[in-house]
């Protein structure tokens, strides 16, 4: 049983911490082995967990609990795993940004700086996955099809809402707080299904794109619309040459008409209406983008740590005689705690320090994704499911967004299951 043996137990398995640590892939063969049942117990909890993302935050939090119950349980094998860990380059990088961000907050002028020390609950995700790491295909699994209950589930209340009301159907479509990001999984899921199956089996996967996408734009999360169509376009591009070469085409016309668009005299005409159309088209992301970078330079390496975005905004309204153009609701919405694009939040919080730091996490897993691009034929849809994520982080702050951070965190790790796998299996 799970049992009640836990402190024996743990003073049984207390020697392993004293052996001599292993490269991270061996630690998590003889974890696996070690126990194996409960290691699979721990998996199919991590999966559900992810599947329960932006469902139910009780059924969420049920999952997240006895994952780490199960974790405790085998505290020494899993402190073991947690420190082989942090041996390796890119949990390194990854808690250089925490140290950074986390000085920055003690050093700013805010008052209880030290209540935003810690990072949010969302970094403990990756602790999750990596447990059951070589089960990488499980939880992947576990995304998707959390994404596609999330779907059917604003379809349901889509209909509903429609019959009972008698009226058009209501947009924006009240969903999940989170649910539409979460949504990408399943997109990106279902397009891979489209392009490698045949038949009917191509006709549902083409069915459950249509639907997912059309939810997440009822919703009127663009952020997560665009991650979704980057995702797919990062599966068009792994089909075949031809492809990739028409969407680099397309990209690339695309580049140089804006080119010279922007550079034509009717753009210089135009230039304030321009920029106030599409300030109001992206609900004053480029106008809080403006601000912040006017407010990096103050703080450029450190950076302005944890939750003072706000505190600089208001004292740039108080500076200021006239608004600047489209920042009305910026400066009077308290809501409003960050630029909405996670690059240059992250460069406002820690700096070029945790920047850097943060961009080299990205350059490691990009390229263990390369390595092992033709070794298992979910690795695209991997790579994908990370791009998708990283192109919905240019239009929101995902490391302070519980859901979108997740969906981020934990795709990050799972990037690494194809190569811990190859070299367990070898």
């Amino acid at each position: 049983m799970l049992g009640l043996d836990l402190i024996p137990h743990w003073r049984r398995d207390a020697v392993q911490l004293r052996a001599p640590l292993r490269p991270l892939a061996h630690e998590l063969d003889e974890y696996d082995r070690g126990d194996h049942t409960r290691t699979r117990l721990l998996a199919w909890a991590v999966a559900a967990w992810a599947a329960s993302l932006s469902l139910f935050r009780p059924v969420e939090a049920a999952f997240f609990g006895i994952a780490l119950f199960i974790i405790v349980y085998r505290l020494p094998a899993s402190l073991r795993l947690v420190l082989a860990a942090l041996r390796t380059p890119a949990v390194l990088l990854v808690l250089l940004y925490l140290v950074v961000t986390a000085i920055a907050t003690v050093a700013s002028t805010e008052p209880y700086a030290w209540r935003d020390l810690l990072p949010k609950r969302l970094f403990l995700a990756p602790l999750l996955v990596l447990m059951v790491l070589p089960r990488w295909r499980l939880v992947l699994s576990g995304l998707a099809a959390g994404a596609f209950l999330q779907a059917v589930y604003a379809l349901i209340a889509l209909v509903l809402d429609w019959i009972i009301d008698g009226d058009q159907p209501p947009i924006p479509l009240e969903v999940a707080n989170g649910s539409s990001t979460t949504m990408v999984a399943g997109v990106v899921a279902a397009a891979a299904w489209v392009l490698h199956r045949s038949g009917w089996w191509r006709v549902l996967g083409g069915l459950a794109v249509a639907v997912t996408l059309a939810m997440q734009a009822m919703s009127t999360m663009r952020a997560a619309v665009v991650g979704s169509l980057a995702g797919v376009s990062v599966l068009l591009a792994c089909t075949s040459r031809r492809t990739r070469w028409i969407l680099a085409v397309l990209v690339g016309a695309g580049a140089i008409l804006a080119g010279v668009f922007l550079a034509s005299p009717q753009a210089r005409r135009i230039d304030g209406d321009l920029y106030a159309s599409l300030n109001h088209f992206s609900s004053n992301r480029l106008e809080m983008w403006r601000l912040t970078l006017d407010a990096v330079a103050d703080k450029p390496v450190l950076g302005h740590g944890r939750n003072e975005w706000r505190a600089e905004i208001d004292r740039a309204r108080d500076g200021a005689v006239h608004g600047p153009q489209g920042s009305e609701l910026i400066w009077t919405d308290r809501r409003v705690g960050y630029s909405h694009n996670t690059p240059l939040d992250v460069l406002y919080e820690a700096g070029v320090i945790g920047l850097v730091a943060l961009s080299g996490v990205l350059v490691l897993v990009a390229r263990s994704l390369r390595v092992e691009w033709g070794s298992d034929p979910l690795v695209p849809v991997l790579a994908a499911l990370l791009f998708s994520a990283l192109a919905l982080a240019q239009f929101d702050f995902v490391l302070q967004r519980a859901i979108p951070g997740t969906l981020l965190l934990v795709s990050l790790t799972l990037s690494a299951g194809p190569a811990i796998s190859r070299r367990m299996a070898a």
